[in-house]
């Protein structure tokens, strides 16, 4: 112990000279690294007369090296102090950098006298000084000079918007706490039996401080002393176990610990090896929660919803526990999770969002929405306006951003898709955002974008499902409809005339047993022109059911049968306007065709009020178009698919499209009209368009 007394100052300032080097050559023209290098020099120094105070044993000597060491203290103290305004860039109160020149030439001054240290005495591990009546003064400025340092770090640290420069001077701070607490080892001595720690607190401040100024990308400050007290708990905890370990083997075999047998000292290692992984682990958890305060909780909070997302099936509840997650974790003030939606833009996920946000919309045409999804990189609020358009839609949305409070928005991407995007207003604290916090985000994201995926596969297929009961409900409904049409249809007319049929079949047999032939000649004809109507009425009933001429003469002569049929019945006129020559398509494709037209004619019969109808027939760029339209009193287009609305017409048409891969459009407002339109690309049927089997657009004949 006596001889690292003596020569730890001479290590401390070799290590503390080499260091000065290393700083110069990083930056020799830099006043930053020049002025921290006259601070390390200063130490140097001081270094050197502590180690002569402490190797000299004549008194007479050994004060002037004491001496000689305090005025380097305050050489390093007001050297430092200029380095921090350096540093910090203080432009602010200029003339304290003056007046602390003049108070370190005292403070030297009266070193120089003996009036802070006039002798020296004998301590159990060396030299100590005796401190005069200016001691305290001498002690007051040092320590003011190191206040002022701290407190432009400390100023610099919260002002500071760069996580790197905050790191950075954390650093130092983290070497002029080592400093202190290594000088307040020192003064403890004499009444304490401490050893002096102070020129290992020195060696620690210059090394933290040489590597915040040399090195910019450094491991978060507070990882680093987490790290340490990690490491430190489970050194002292496996040491102290193999300890008790190899006594208690001495005591149970009743010899001396060195006598030990080597198997024994080796079965001790293994123990306190299998002890490493649980203590270790355990140290990390007790170090985190002290270190971290809540933090800890709060990011095991979100380990626990990456757990959970794998699990996750419904869309809301997952936005729900995400924005919770992220609110405890991170502490922002507001987040709400964004998700495509059936209308082309980003919408909230869940029906309130934390903090607001349920108005907040992005179209996927946005600058900003396509920058997330083509880099899948974190945006914050500096580069917002950078991605914005000036079109209307773009600032109106960078309008409900601001007014939101966002600060940055996270891409959620799963592959090359954007799943989501997840955006976060400033934190409580109104700290910004640092480098950590936009780590745990990105890792949150990649699992967040996959529990979305699957969120929304199981979404889809939810609604497939009940899209599926809901058309068969549709399907029961329209065959009851159907058979009750064809009930009235039967009983209104077949029947009808098949009643009077019969009335006069018992007529004309009373006629024929009173030999009355010519009166019975009268009934049978009367009976046959019943009969003959009644099979006319069927054969109209049974061609509404499956229109005979759709296989024999195809789709256009269908219709224009049909046309005619619905002039007849609502005195209307109806133009067929056909463009172009139309192929023969596959009997389904045409029947799908003609059942779509029938029921848009039937909806403007029962339902329109039009005095103007349209059909318009083509084959444009290979694909089969028709569109009816009228000019009646049209509908809101957004009750299509609510079955409570009775649109099951419609729906029924949209259904049946769909299922031949086609497209189905209404275009149709209040008091203007209605516009269906069917699109049927010939590719998606197995034809291609060809000049064979041709029907001439004009007259529907085969060619």
């Amino acid at each position: 112990m006596t001889e690292f007394y003596f020569v730890s100052p001479l290590l401390v300032s070799t290590l503390v000279g080499l260091l000065t080097l290393i700083v110069l050559r990083g930056g020799v023209h830099s006043p930053t690294n020049r002025n921290f290098a006259l601070t390390l020099v200063s130490m140097a120094v001081w270094g050197i007369t502590i180690f002569g105070m402490r190797v000299t044993s004549a008194d007479s000597a050994a004060i002037w090296w004491e001496k000689a060491a305090l005025a380097s203290i305050v050489a390093v103290t007001l050297f430092f102090y200029q380095f921090t305004r350096l540093f910090t860039g203080q432009t602010k109160e200029q003339f304290l950098l003056p007046v602390a020149y003049i108070v370190a030439g005292l403070t030297i001054g009266a070193v120089t006298v003996g009036q802070v240290v006039p002798e020296i005495r004998e301590e159990w591990y060396g030299n100590a000084p005796n401190f005069g009546r200016l001691y305290l003064p001498y002690l007051g400025v040092v320590y003011s000079l190191m206040f002022l340092s701290v407190r432009n770090l400390i100023f610099h640290y919260r002002g500071s918007s760069s996580e790197a420069v905050k790191n950075r001077t954390a650093y130092i701070l983290l070497g002029v706490g080592c400093a202190l607490v290594g000088g307040a080892f020192d003064s403890l001595p004499a009444t304490v039996r401490l050893y002096p720690f102070g020129m290992i607190g020195n060696l620690m401040f210059a090394i933290f401080t040489a590597v915040a100024i040399l090195k910019h990308n450094l491991l978060d400050v507070r990882v680093v002393i987490a790290k340490g007290l990690v490491y430190s708990v489970v050194s002292i905890i496996i040491v102290g176990a193999y300890i008790a370990i190899v006594f208690s083997l001495g005591i149970l075999f009743q010899e001396n610990i060195s006598e030990l047998p080597w198997f024994l000292y080796l079965g001790a290692v293994l123990v306190a090896a299998v002890l490493l992984k649980p203590v270790f682990d355990r140290a990390q958890q007790l170090v985190d929660t002290w270190f971290w305060r809540r933090r800890s909780d709060y990011l095991r909070a979100l380990e626990d919803f990456s757990e959970q997302a794998k699990d996750v099936n419904d869309l809301h509840r997952l936005a729900i526990t995400l924005e919770q997650a992220i609110t405890l974790a991170i502490g922002s003030d507001k987040v709400t999770l964004l998700v495509p939606s059936s209308e082309n833009k980003f919408v909230p996920a869940a029906n309130t969002s934390i903090g607001g946000g349920e108005s907040l919309s992005l179209h996927l045409g946005n600058r900003i929405v396509t920058f997330l999804r083509d880099s899948g990189e974190i945006l914050q609020l500096d580069n917002l306006k950078k991605h914005s358009s000036t079109d209307a839609q773009s600032v109106s949305e960078c309008a409900m951003l601001e007014a939101f409070g966002a600060q940055i928005l996270v891409p959620l991407k799963h592959s090359s898709e954007l799943a989501g995007i997840l955006v976060l207003s400033e934190k409580r604290s109104e700290e910004a955002y640092s480098g950590e916090d936009l780590r745990l985000l990105r890792a949150t994201a990649n699992q967040t974008a996959i529990a979305l995926k699957n969120a929304h596969l199981f979404a889809s297929v939810a609604a497939q499902r009940t899209r599926l009961e809901h058309l068969l409900n549709q399907v029961i409904r329209a065959q009851e409809e159907e058979r009750k049409r064809l009930s009235i249809e039967l009983h209104d007319s077949p029947v009808q005339l098949l009643t009077s049929a019969t009335y006069r079949m018992e007529a004309c047999i009373e006629t024929f047993q009173r030999q009355e032939q010519s009166e019975a000649c009268q009934e049978l004809k009367t009976i046959q022109q019943l009969l003959d109507k009644t099979l006319a009425e069927l054969r109209i009933t049974t061609s509404g059911l499956h229109p005979p001429d759709i296989e024999k003469f195809g789709l256009i002569q269908a219709l224009i049968r049909q046309i005619h049929a619905f002039e007849k019945d609502t005195s209307l006129r109806c133009d067929l306007d056909i463009n172009g020559t139309i192929p023969r398509l596959p009997t389904h494709v045409e029947l799908t065709a003609y059942r779509v037209i029938q029921e848009a004619l039937s909806n403007v019969r029962k339902h329109s009020l039009a005095t103007q109808v349209g059909i318009k027939i083509s084959m444009e760029n290979g694909a089969f178009e028709a569109t009816v339209s009228d000019n009646g009193v049209g509908f809101d287009v957004n009750l299509v698919d609510q079955p409570e609305h009775g649109r099951l017409g419609l729906a029924g048409m949209k259904e049946r499209v769909r299922m031949i891969d086609g497209l189905f459009s209404i275009n149709s407002t209040t008091d203007t009209g209605t516009e269906i339109k069917l699109h049927i690309p010939l590719k998606a049927v197995g034809i291609e368009p060809n000049t064979e089997n041709m029907m001439t657009a004009g007259t529907g004949q085969l060619t």
